[in-house]
């Protein structure tokens, strides 16, 4: 008979190619709250969570986890391309929360998480028309004042989420810690394992 575990493995070494990590339990369990924090954040948001995994995944094998969810159409609202924001800076958030000191691991979520704030700045005047480029973006002709303009402002609305995802981890701390633990154990969370989780908090 095929079970769950089958299921878990066939995924991790199949679709994730997944490496497994040498057993250094605190690194494990950073890697398990860092993303856990993005799983946390997508949940709050009604997001379905497809996989949480512990180890190096995908052909290069840069990171040390991985965090996925089911492909949904682009963000068609303001408020949706907040919660992107606050998913991509939700594992370096829920890592500090957790261990303080800083969490190191997360280049391609501050990478992520700067491009949406940049299209916002520039591309949709979300926060004001002074950070608009109004021309062509391929041109290099931008003034050096709206450049540092645009660049203060990414820094600052990058602290402003991260201080919000920190608090809405901090508010749901227990299913933090409940996906954190599971993840911990199992290494791979498939979907039916989040939601049975997620299940028993109310998130509403």
């Amino acid at each position: 008979n095929i079970s769950m575990e089958h299921i878990r493995q066939a995924v991790s070494s199949v679709l994730l190619e997944r490496t497994r990590l040498t057993d250094d339990i605190d690194k494990k369990g950073r890697i398990a709250y860092h993303e856990a924090g993005h799983a946390l954040i997508g949940l709050l948001a009604h997001k379905r969570v497809g996989c949480l995994a512990i180890g190096k995944c995908g052909e290069d094998g840069l990171g040390l986890g991985v965090c996925t969810f089911e492909a949904l159409e682009k963000p068609a609202s303001f408020d949706e391309l907040e919660n992107d924001i606050l998913m991509s800076l939700a594992g370096k958030a829920a890592c500090e929360l957790q261990f303080g000191g800083t969490d190191i691991g997360t280049q391609n979520d501050l990478k992520t998480a700067t491009e949406i704030i940049e299209h916002l700045l520039q591309q949709t005047a979300a926060y004001g028309w002074e950070y608009c480029y109004t021309k062509n973006e391929y041109a290099g002709n931008h003034s050096y004042a709206l450049i540092d303009r645009t660049q203060e402002k990414v820094a600052e609305l990058l602290g402003h989420y991260y201080t919000e995802a920190k608090k809405v981890i901090a508010e749901n701390k227990t299913l933090l810690d409940a996906l954190a633990k599971a993840l911990l154990e199992k290494e791979v969370l498939l979907y039916d394992d989040i939601l049975q989780i997620a299940t028993v908090f109310d998130l509403d």
